[in-house]
């Protein structure tokens, strides 16, 4: 919460945010271009793996890095850039914007995650993360893999109930646990408090 802000009216909570720990060897300018690298890998892989389709390429658009992917089910989903089509360059129907969010920002560097991995991580922000269903794709993502760690924050709005941290198959929610009451809550549980978040 420290790097998304505490000002209740601060941006960052408006919207799906990202915070990626990316593994480098060191903290170099060098190694702070192969962690960018991998952090599109990482995110690259929850629309993949949700709508079975390819990833391409990332382009930019204005302030954001827009991921295009090539399948079939890229004709059965509203391109939420269809009408910048041709400025992204995307004349094939087979080819769609399934995932976007602003240009990354270095939050730290550091040796520790909120997991408890130690090594060296180079910590991202990725702000205004958006899918073409929210939350089904941004699931799986990878919460730890070999190319770091991945955090998915998810504020209150009219498709979701509760704001909550999504990590390891679970959204951590912002309360403190007392007696009974548990800090983080099923991905099954979560869908019975926001379906919205679920295309439901």
């Amino acid at each position: 919460m420290s790097m998304l802000g505490t000002n209740i009216s601060n941006a960052l909570l408006n919207h799906a945010y990202g915070i990626a720990y990316i593994s480098v060897e060191s903290f170099d300018q060098v190694n702070m271009d192969k962690a960018l690298s991998s952090l599109e890998n990482i995110v690259s892989v929850g629309a993949s793996n949700t709508f079975n389709i390819k990833y391409t390429k990332k382009v930019k658009y204005k302030t954001f890095d827009l991921y295009t992917y090539h399948g079939d089910e890229c004709l059965r989903r509203q391109n939420m850039f269809k009408k910048d089509q041709v400025e992204l360059g995307i004349a094939d129907p087979l080819d769609c914007v399934a995932a976007g969010h602003t240009t990354p920002i270095l939050l730290a560097k550091t040796t520790t995650t909120p997991n408890g991995t130690t090594g060296k991580y180079l910590v991202f922000g990725l702000e205004k993360m958006s899918y073409q269903t929210f939350f089904r794709a941004a699931k799986n993502i990878p919460s730890v893999s070999k190319l770091g760690e991945f955090y998915y924050f998810v504020p209150a709005s009219p498709t979701n109930a509760v704001p909550f941290v999504y990590f390891d198959q679970k959204a951590h929610l912002f309360i403190k646990p007392d007696g009974d009451n548990l800090s983080s809550i099923s991905l099954e549980n979560l869908e019975k408090i926001s379906p919205k978040l679920f295309g439901k």
